[in-house]
Formats: structure tokens, C-alpha cells, sequence
């Protein structure tokens, strides 16, 4: 039997994207997939913990005051697997502090200073808590303030089509978050504690646009804060990656739908779209100033056709007015004027229908798809008033099973059918905000990536150097001539995705120090391959992390990460680590919140009780540098990009 042709099955994939992306059904977005590994089992938790389906936030309460160790977890969309669990051992990485009486002191104390002094009994054991499982969950929308509270296990995708749907007078479109990501089914405080971005200059990530958190702290008391009550806190906050607290909500900004021109720009050369990239990077190490295109561009790169394809949006709220007037004189009728007028036809201010009907839609979902209420997540005993804060014994689900298709020769062709169906999915037009921006549609997400094992990578390079470190990967990837098509498939599937995000104020956010250009990539060939390193690919990531013209950092979500001991937070963030190590030893000195990665959340040697202050660490003070000692020397650790599995 013959096979078919690269056009062939290009073609035919092509077909599949769009019409799994399209037509496959919508499956209930509330459900909890696996607890304890990321949503492809790929990365598992260890079975000695615990799983805690709350189902109030005082069961949340109860399970911080019950475990000795303790973590949140969202949907699972990490690669990220020692940050999302539990420390199974139980060790303190901040050590016993004189035994349980110290302990109790320490934690006395340094709640004290906060006013959120409530003593804690002490506990014994690792434990996950899982805070899709809240039920009912909220959003609450202050229109006059341009606010939302948002139930930390709420997707994003989820408040956004609540948004969007609330429809009064004040907004006759809805409303929208200022920027978001292109993976939308993450929770919110997963994403805010991760630094997940969409692509903006102006608003930045999401963790930049909360205002507010409310947070279960160590001894089990709930406690809120802002920029104003808790400057310092709230910046380590920002960008918390689970280290601080419980967080149960999120105060977003939110602004009104506007109509947004998306611009394609298809099939740029490498070359090309390297010099405008370069042009950004001397205007910026000139004056600090951007082109205009890179505000929200969002560029695809698909090194197998040596190309890229670059979105621009225009916005109907933009502060020039004539990129105001060519956008909203250019809108079209359709359902977003029938929005509106239905809107002005209202005479009751407050949420329309259609939104509290999503919102209740969303509470009636199963909890877990093997349970039937939320009475299911309690324990043993239904007669122990903590039985759900005790939480479940966890069993690990099945690996997936490799599919050879992505390392085959035909498996090459999916690069071609991908980038059609980029072409086609994303046309030029006048849509509303949620639907200008792309995101990974929900239907082919189900048919694709759920049921396909692959990494996500994800790294974020300083603008100052960004043309040339973009410029090296090119010549890593195809040698001298960047624009001729390689023979081989250079260990992508995909296209990667590059976004830029602006400076913000989070300590561990990768643009704490200035703007960003983020590169998503992905990697399906090394588990697909029977575990063979993907070799291009490997090979890539070793010029991104070990060149100083890249000064690359990892998303704390995504995989990729150096080997144990070999990371130093002191080296990666120099100008803020020991900022945030203050924040851990004033919230939790006795390391309630432990992952698995305690190499990582290293301060040996950082003085933080000489040096930290409620402003940070002070480094005015004589001896207080924030020099670390790594737990692994350089010489040590592998070489660039510094892991050896993968």
C-alpha cells in the first residue's frame, strides 16, 4: 500500500486541526483530571500524599492548620512537577528552629507582626489540596471600581466567558481581562502564581494585573492583601509559585470589550522578521522606546519552513485617535451590536442572564470525574466534622501511551499542517476582544495535546539582547543561510510561539528588571521516541540557557529546568531572591508550604534575619549582599542547558 504524499497528509491534517477545533464536542471544564500529575500524567506526584478536595474555603483553612506540608494544585497544566508537589519527606527547608516549641514561637511571631497571630496545632503529614473542587465558585464584579473577584480554581478561560457575557448599561459588550495567555485552561491563581503572560507591553502578565488576593497563611488564618496594605508581600505575591499561602481569590483589573483589528502578516522571511527585531532592540538600548507593532504582536515561528507569521491588534480603546476611528469605523454588524442593544435595553443594572446562568452551569459540574458530590472528598469517617481537610489516599493514574506518529516520517508533516491551519484559523478582521487574540482552541487542545505526551518549554529573553540571541538560534538551528528550508525537521511539530511582555513588579517574575521576549516551544519527540533525546532540539535549548547574549530565564510552569542543586535563584534573580526570601521567612519561617524542590528555595548564607525588613532585604546593612552558596558547585552540574534527562 502506498503512503500518502507530504501534500496529502498535510492537507488531510490540516482538515482534522480545523475540524476537531470546530465541531468536537465541549466537555465539562470544571472537572479535576488527575490531582496529582500534570493533565498528561506525564509528571506524577509521589503516593505518599495526601489529596484535599475542599469544598469551602474553611475546609482549605482546616487542611493548612491539619498537614504538615502543604500545596495547591490547579488543573494540572504544568511540566513543572517538583513545584506542584507536596514535599512527601516532611523536612523543613528552613530547619527545626529548637523543636515543636520553637516552632510554634517562630510562627508566633512573625504572624504577630501582621495582626494574624491565631496559633496552629501541629500536624503530621504531606498533603495536596485541590482548589478546583471549591463549590459554588464566584466571580464578583465591581463595574464603578473595573474589578473582579475570581475563585482561585476558576479557569481562565472560565472567567473570561463570564466576562464577556456580563452585559449591563456601564458595558454593553461585556467585559474582558486587560491581557491573557494563549493556554486559557489553567486556573487563575495557578496562572498568576506561574507569571503566565498574553503578549503586552502595557498591562503585562497576569500577575501584574491582580490587585488583591485573599490567602489562607500558615497557622490556617485568612488574611487579604494589596499593593497598600502589604507592598512588599504583595510583590512576592504576585508571582508566588505556591510558596506563600493558599491563595482562595483573585481581585483582577478588568476593562470593556472593545472591537480589536487583528493584522496578519503571513510568511515572513527569517531574515526579515530578524531585522525588525533587531530595529526594536537598538531603538530600545537607545532610548527605552518599543515599535509600535511589538506592543501586542504575537509571532509564530515555524522553523521547518524557515518563517515566521506575525498578529498585530489594533484596539478600539487605543489612545490614538485615529487608530480609534479606522478600528471602530470599520466594525461590521453582527452579535456584538446585538449585545449592545441589548444591553441599552435594559432597564435593572447588573449581570445578564446568560452570565449567572454560565456561573451556575459551571457549580453543577462533578467535582472529579470519579466522584459524584462534593461529599465524596470527605474521608473515612463521614461523622469527622475535618473529614475533608484530612483529605484522601492518592493513586497514581496510568502513564499515556507514546504515539510513534510524532517520530515518524509522516509525523514531519504536521509542522505543514499546523501552519495552515494557522492561516486559517486566525484571518484578518474585526472581532471582539476575547476573540481577537488567539488561544489554543478548547476542542483541538482535547484531541491533540490531551492525548499526546510532549514538554513545554518556555524562556524569556531580555530586550536588550533579544535580536541577537533570536539571531543565534537561527544559526544554531539552519547555519549561514537562516532562510533556506532545512532537509531535516529540527525536532519541532509545531510552531513555537514568541510574545513580549513589559517590565512588572513581582520579585520572581522574569521581567522584574525589564521587558521580555518569551519563545514557547514544545518538544513531542522525546517521549514519542521511546525516550531519545530530541537532539535539535536539546541542542537549542543549550545555546538559549548557556549564551549571554540570550540571559535566558525558565517560566516557572513550564519543563526545562536544571538538575537538582544545580539552580541558584541568587545567580537567576539577583536583584530580587533574598527580596522574596524575606517574604518566605516573614509568612512561613517553618516552611508549612513545602514542595518538592527544595533545592530551589535556597537562601543558605543570605543572613535573612540580619537583613530582611518590611521593606525587603536590606542591603545598606554591612554584610547583607544576598550571596547564596550553591548547593551544587558549576563545575558540578551539566553543562548548558544544565539538566540531563530530557
Amino acid at each position: 500500500m502506498r503512503s500518502a504524499s507530504p501534500l496529502s497528509a498535510t492537507l488531510v491534517l490540516a482538515l482534522w486541526l480545523l475540524c476537531a477545533a470546530q465541531w468536537a464536542p465541549r466537555p465539562a471544564r470544571a472537572a479535576v483530571p488527575d490531582d496529582l500529575s500534570n493533565f498528561m500524567n506525564e509528571y506524577v506526584c509521589s503516593t505518599d500524599l495526601r489529596v484535599v478536595r475542599p469544598v469551602t474555603v474553611q475546609d482549605v483553612q482546616d487542611a493548612v492548620s491539619l498537614h504538615d506540608k502543604i500545596v495547591p494544585v490547579g488543573t494540572g497544566y504544568s511540566w513543572n512537577q517538583p513545584f506542584f508537589c507536596a514535599d512527601p519527606a516532611g523536612v523543613s527547608a528552613n530547619g527545626d528552629a529548637g523543636g515543636e516549641r520553637g516552632k510554634r514561637r517562630l510562627l508566633t511571631e512573625a504572624l504577630s507582626r501582621r495582626g494574624m497571630l491565631q496559633d496552629a496545632p501541629p500536624s503530621k503529614t504531606s498533603a495536596n489540596i485541590a482548589m478546583t473542587t471549591i463549590r459554588p465558585m464566584t466571580i464578583t464584579i465591581d463595574e464603578q471600581e473595573e474589578t473582579a473577584w475570581i475563585d482561585a480554581g476558576i479557569s481562565v478561560l472560565d472567567a473570561l466567558d463570564y466576562l464577556g457575557n456580563y452585559v449591563t448599561k456601564n458595558a454593553r459588550r461585556g467585559w474582558t481581562l486587560p491581557a491573557y495567555s494563549f493556554w486559557v485552561r489553567q486556573t487563575v491563581a495557578g496562572a498568576v502564581a506561574t507569571g503566565t503572560h498574553g503578549s503586552t507591553l502595557k498591562h503585562g502578565s497576569l500577575s501584574q494585573q491582580v490587585v488583591a488576593l485573599r490567602v489562607v497563611l500558615a497557622n490556617g488564618t485568612l488574611a487579604e492583601f494589596t499593593p497598600e496594605s502589604h507592598p512588599m508581600l504583595m510583590k512576592a505575591l504576585r508571582v508566588n509559585v505556591g510558596k506563600l499561602g493558599i491563595v482562595t481569590s483573585v481581585k483582577f483589573r478588568i476593562v470593556r470589550e472593545q472591537p480589536v483589528i487583528r493584522t496578519a502578516a503571513l510568511n515572513v522571511k527569517s531574515s526579515e522578521f530578524l531585522q525588525s527585531l533587531r530595529e526594536a532592540q537598538d531603538m530600545f538600548n537607545d532610548n527605552g522606546e518599543l515599535p509600535r507593532w511589538m506592543n501586542e504582536s504575537q509571532v509564530f515561528w515555524i522553523p521547518q519552513l524557515s518563517e515566521f507569521n506575525r498578529y498585530s491588534f489594533d484596539r478600539g480603546d487605543d489612545p490614538d485617535p485615529e487608530v480609534r476611528e479606522r478600528v471602530l469605523g470599520g466594525e461590521k454588524p453582527d452579535r456584538t451590536t446585538l449585545k449592545e442593544e441589548k444591553a441599552a435595553s435594559r432597564e435593572k443594572e447588573g449581570p445578564t442572564y446568560k452570565s449567572e446562568k454560565f456561573l451556575r452551569k459551571l457549580n453543577a459540574t462533578r467535582i472529579n470525574p470519579e466522584l459524584e458530590g462534593p461529599s465524596a472528598a470527605r474521608s473515612e469517617d463521614p461523622d469527622d466534622p475535618m473529614g475533608v481537610a484530612k483529605g484522601v489516599v492518592w493513586e497514581a493514574p496510568e502513564q499515556r501511551a507514546a504515539d510513534p506518529f510524532f517520530v515518524s516520517e509522516s509525523g514531519k508533516t504536521i509542522m505543514f499542517g499546523n501552519a495552515i491551519a494557522l492561516h486559517t484559523l486566525l484571518p484578518d478582521g474585526t472581532f471582539e476582544t476575547h476573540e481577537a487574540y488567539p488561544t489554543y482552541p478548547l476542542a483541538l487542545s482535547q484531541k491533540l495535546v490531551d492525548e499526546v505526551l510532549y514538554d513545554q518549554y518556555e524562556v524569556a529573553i531580555p530586550f536588550a539582547t533579544m535580536a541577537d540571541c533570536m539571531a543565534g538560534m537561527l544559526e544554531t538551528l539552519h547555519g549561514e543561510d537562516i532562510d533556506e528550508r532545512p532537509d531535516d525537521d529540527l525536532g519541532f511539530r509545531t510552531a513555537a510561539l514568541i510574545r513580549f511582555v513589559g517590565q512588572e513588579e513581582g520579585l520572581l517574575s522574569p521581567t522584574h528588571d525589564g521587558p521580555r521576549m518569551y519563545i514557547n516551544m514544545e518538544d513531542y519527540m522525546y517521549y514519542n521516541g521511546e525516550g531519545t533525546r530530541n537532539e535539535r532540539f536539546f541542542e537549542l535549548m543549550a545555546f538559549i540557557r548557556g549564551s549571554p547574549l540570550c540571559n535566558a530565564r525558565m517560566h516557572w510552569g513550564k519543563a526545562g529546568w536544571p538538575d537538582a542543586g544545580c539552580f541558584s535563584g541568587a545567580d537567576e534573580y539577583p536583584e530580587t531572591w533574598c527580596d522574596f526570601g524575606c517574604a518566605v521567612q516573614e509568612l512561613d519561617p517553618l516552611g508549612k508550604f513545602q514542595d518538592s524542590a527544595s533545592d530551589r528555595w535556597n537562601w543558605e548564607g543570605a543572613k535573612l534575619d540580619k537583613c530582611c525588613n518590611g521593606s525587603g532585604y536590606d542591603r545598606s546593612v554591612k554584610g547583607c549582599n544576598c550571596k547564596v552558596k550553591r548547593l551544587r558547585s558549576v563545575e558540578d552540574c551539566p553543562p548548558s542547558p544544565f539538566y540531563t534527562n530530557r
